[in-house]
């Protein structure tokens, strides 16, 4: 399982555990699209990918500390 932590321009963060996470991006290194498969916490979000501020994934150490 994968846990990545989304923060948004705005400030707003949240955190989306997944089996899988794939990202496509344009011929500029733009990002176009993130498609999340085998999500755990499944909730609506709805957000531009514009927004992104960063994205990161937690460590399996950094989890168990």
């Amino acid at each position: 399982m994968n846990e990545l932590v989304i923060r948004l321009k705005s400030g707003r963060e949240f955190t989306v555990i997944c089996e899988e996470c794939s990202i496509t991006r344009d011929g500029f290194g733009n990002v176009t699209n993130i498609r999340f498969e085998g999500l755990q916490n499944i909730r609506p979000i709805i957000f531009d990918i514009a927004d992104i501020e960063l994205m990161y994934e937690v460590l399996q150490t950094e989890r168990s500390e």
